[in-house]
Formats: C-alpha cells, sequence, structure tokens
C-alpha cells in the first residue's frame, strides 16, 4: 500500500470536488504556518435542572428608588389574610364518555348531595382534579352512573318521557309528530380515586422565604385556585381562569356580542398569597331568534324581508356564522327544551325544500317544509323565503325553518373579528383607570369571597380592600428631534 500524501493547501483548494456527482466538501488540510487543531474533548456534563439550585435574586442596593415623586398605587390584588387548612386530599376523576366542562360541573352538584361527600366540601376543575379538605376516605375508590336527560341532569335510573314524538319519516323537515314518546337518556359513569395528599408547609416555608419554590408549591397554589373558582365557575360561563355573564353585553353587529366578565387567580407575594382580580372580555354568538340574526348578518337594513330571493353571496356568510351553533325551537311548546347543533343552512327557501312524507296506508307524497308546518302544527310560516337550518341525524339531514329557531347564547365566537367589530370592541374596552378600579371592586363584590363555603371550608379568607403598594412618578425624559430641538413631555403627552 503505497504511503499516504499530504496535500498543500494549493492542491486542496484546486480539487474538482464535482466529478464524482453529488457536490462534497474537500477534505480538511492546515495552512501553512497555521497552528495545529486542538484536539477535541467531550463536553462537561450539565447537571438537572434542581429548583433549589436556583440562584437567589440580587437585593435592591437601596430603600426602591430616590428619584421622582413618591406615591401610593393601588393594584388589582386582594391579600390572602387566611389559609387554615394545612392538608388537602387529591383525587383524579374519570366521566365516561367525556363531556364538555360546563355539563361535567353541573354533574358534580348531583355528587355533592350524596352522602360520601357530606363531611366535606369538595371543590372539581371540570376536567380530572377534584380536591377535598377533608380525607373522603375511599379505600377502593369511588363510582356511580348519572343519566342526562333532555332537560337536564338527574339521580335516576329510567328513562325521560318528552312530548313530540319523531311521528312518521317525513318528519324530516320538523324533527317531530304529535304523540308521546320515551327518549332513552344517557348514562355516564363516574369514578374517583385519591391520588395524592398535598401539604401547604412546603408553600408557606416559600412565602416566608425559608425555601424555594418546589413542585409542591404548584400543586398547592393550583389547588387554592379551583377552590378560590369552583363556585362561580359552577355557574357561569367559563373560558380559561375567567367567568362571563351576558349582564354587561355590548352589540358588536354582524350577530356577534361582547360579554364582560372576571379573571381571577391565586398568586404568591411577598410572604403571603394574593388573589388577583381583573376584567375579562371576549366575544360571544348573539343569542335570539335564527331569522332576525339572518337579517342582520346579512346586513340587511330593510330587515328579514330584504332576505327575498337570496343568492349564494348570501348564504356563505350565514353558513359560516351558523355552522356549530346551537338552538332550540319554538313550535312544540316550552316543555321541550332540547337543543340541537346546527351542521349546515340549506341553499334552499323552506318553501322550496322538499321530502317525501310517508304514512301507514298512505303513498309517499312528495312535501315541502311550509306545507308539512301547517299541516302537522298548524303553523303559517310568515319567512318561507328564508333559508333552514340543517340538523345531521341517522336518517341524513333535518332541516328546521329559520323562524322556529332560537340560537341559544354563551357559546365563543373563536373567528377573527371583522374591523367593524374590532373598533367596538376596543372602544368598549377603553376605560380609564380610576373607572377600570371600579369595576374590579364591583367584580370582587360578585364573587362574594365572604360567603364562599367552599373557600370557608379551605380556611381561605380574601381581604376586602386592593392592595396599595408604594411607587414613584418619575420625571419625563427628554424628547429631542432632528436639530437639535428638545421637548419636555407633560403629562405623557408632547406636542409635534
Amino acid at each position: 500500500m503505497p504511503p499516504k500524501q499530504q496535500l498543500t493547501w494549493s492542491q486542496v483548494a484546486s480539487l474538482d470536488t464535482t466529478r464524482w456527482g453529488t457536490p462534497v466538501n474537500p477534505p480538511i488540510a492546515i495552512p501553512p504556518n497555521e497552528p495545529p487543531v486542538a484536539e477535541w474533548h467531550e463536553p462537561p456534563e450539565i447537571p438537572p435542572f434542581s429548583p433549589s439550585a436556583i440562584t437567589p435574586n440580587a437585593r435592591r442596593p437601596d430603600q426602591g428608588g430616590s428619584k421622582g415623586k413618591p406615591v401610593k398605587v393601588l393594584t388589582n390584588f386582594y391579600a390572602i389574610t387566611k389559609l387554615k387548612v394545612d392538608t388537602i386530599w387529591h383525587y383524579d376523576v374519570v366521566i365516561t364518555p367525556e363531556i364538555p366542562r360546563q355539563e361535567a360541573r353541573k354533574m358534580w352538584k348531583l355528587l355533592e348531595k350524596l352522602p360520601q361527600f357530606a363531611n366535606a366540601k369538595t371543590v372539581f376543575d371540570g376536567r380530572c382534579n377534584a380536591y377535598s379538605s377533608e380525607d373522603l376516605k375511599f379505600a377502593n375508590g369511588f363510582a356511580c352512573k348519572v343519566e342526562l336527560s333532555e332537560s337536564g341532569h338527574r339521580n335516576s335510573n329510567h328513562p325521560t318521557t318528552t312530548g313530540g314524538g319523531r311521528g312518521t319519516r317525513g318528519g324530516r323537515g320538523a324533527g317531530g309528530g304529535r304523540g308521546r314518546t320515551t327518549t332513552p337518556s344517557l348514562q355516564f359513569t363516574i369514578k374517583m380515586v385519591q391520588v395524592n395528599v398535598i401539604y401547604l408547609d412546603e408553600l408557606h416555608r416559600f412565602l416566608r422565604r425559608e425555601g424555594p419554590i418546589t413542585s409542591g408549591c404548584l400543586i398547592a397554589i393550583q389547588a387554592l385556585n379551583i377552590t378560590m373558582s369552583h363556585k362561580i365557575f359552577s355557574e357561569s360561563v367559563t373560558l380559561g381562569r375567567s367567568a362571563f355573564t351576558s349582564k354587561n353585553k355590548v352589540d358588536l353587529g354582524g350577530g356577534v356580542e361582547k360579554w364582560e366578565g372576571v379573571f381571577q387567580s391565586v398568586r404568591p407575594g411577598q410572604g403571603k398569597l394574593y388573589a388577583n382580580i381583573d376584567v375579562a372580555s371576549t366575544a360571544f354568538y348573539k343569542g335570539g331568534n335564527a331569522a332576525e340574526l339572518m337579517a342582520e348578518i346579512a346586513g340587511r337594513r330593510g330587515g328579514i324581508n330584504d332576505l327575498r330571493g337570496f343568492n349564494k353571496a348570501t348564504w356563505a356568510p350565514l353558513q359560516k356564522h351558523f355552522k356549530g351553533c346551537a338552538f332550540t325551537v319554538t313550535h312544540r311548546g316550552e316543555s321541550h327544551r332540547k337543543q340541537y347543533k346546527v351542521s349546515e343552512v340549506s341553499m334552499q327557501a323552506a318553501d322550496k325544500t322538499t321530502f317525501d312524507q310517508e304514512a301507514k296506508g298512505i303513498k309517499k307524497t312528495k312535501i315541502t317544509l311550509t306545507q308539512y308546518y301547517a299541516t302537522i302544527y298548524n303553523l303559517k310560516l310568515q319567512y318561507p323565503f328564508l333559508p333552514c337550518l340543517g340538523v345531521k341525524g341517522r336518517d341524513g339531514v333535518k332541516y328546521f325553518p329559520a323562524e322556529v329557531c332560537n340560537i341559544v347564547p354563551g357559546r365563543r365566537y373563536g373567528r377573527m373579528l371583522n374591523d367593524v367589530q374590532m373598533t367596538a370592541m376596543t372602544w368598549s374596552n377603553s376605560i380609564r383607570p380610576n373607572e377600570r378600579a371600579q369595576k374590579i371592586k364591583g367584580l370582587y363584590s360578585i364573587l362574594d369571597f365572604g360567603h364562599n363555603e367552599y373557600m370557608k371550608a379551605f380556611g381561605m379568607e380574601v381581604a376586602k380592600e386592593m392592595t396599595v403598594v408604594p411607587a414613584r412618578v418619575l420625571p419625563a425624559p427628554q424628547v429631542l428631534y432632528k436639530g437639535g430641538v428638545s421637548v419636555s413631555p407633560q403629562f405623557g403627552s408632547w406636542q409635534v
């Protein structure tokens, strides 16, 4: 085997590396008069992260600054003055089949009435975590069945009987006949098992600056968060850590409205815990009659009658808006509270939507939706020219005239707001600091911590006033223009 040749720097640069097909990087060669390349060594192993290894924060060199004017400011933090409980029991909850959080919280109210929960207050996050102020002593876990009917939740083993059966197959247009039928209830199984015991001594040591923040501290804060929010979350529409009501709603146009709510969270502070309370707002689908909402979404100033002879350009925004919305019907009486989910908006009007009607001993006949309602419900449609709301079922899509449908409020509007809606949202949220403080104080009274039986069971008490902290109003910096001209801002603004 011939000895290896050492290439010179000029020879390396002149190599043709493309003659083998795919270009390759040339071999590394050391230029003349260059020091040799140092040998590569394995990097030192980095130790795993540990909360106890965090470097302590540097102390301030003074007592909070000396420049500017000292003032006192209000913060949207309310001190948690008492936390008597030392131990919290954590349980894992499994609901089969899965349901939305709001429905799960309604089920939880039934469990609280059972004798197994009589000696302790238990809070639930709506998914899989429950916390109790006392040991529930479920040695082998706990399980029970809950039934859900059209009219709500109940503890029963019997199906629900409601008015308005499906009648003939021709009920595709209305979803029901005149008779009474037995509607099967949905059964849910709830299982609970203890998974942890949370001791609050770690959290207390951290608040006293006697120890680092640990995973145990974070778990304890999570349990206290759920304890503080359990009551209002069970009574309101919730999104994340915020609860919303339609009390002070603002119309944004296009079938959308702004709801205001309250955000709340437990936060650690210097020597104690605080309840952080703030104003929250988001967009929701507007509730109401579907026919009236169609005219609003289509932007027809003349009202519903302007939708005569609607075309595809008019249908598209209606389909986009209503798909996924829940609604109830008005033609079957107050006792019928079943909610339907819109799968589509028909491209034909009610007086042009036809289906085959059949009955015992009668030959199949074509019938329009308008004729069906006049025959079965003795109801003459006022707006037969409007599209219908479709509900997908086992037998296909069933259509309901828009005028007999009421959209259920409380569903978050997840799409992007248009320019008009965004402007209305921005203006309604733009308030002065003192007005915001008054709103937060109003939210505090709504939360009513003093009469919260769950917080009492966990020994939590919250101060009635906002926390006051020292601050300083610093002098405004000089604004320098081109040409060397400087301006001193007054009250946070200056003239250009």
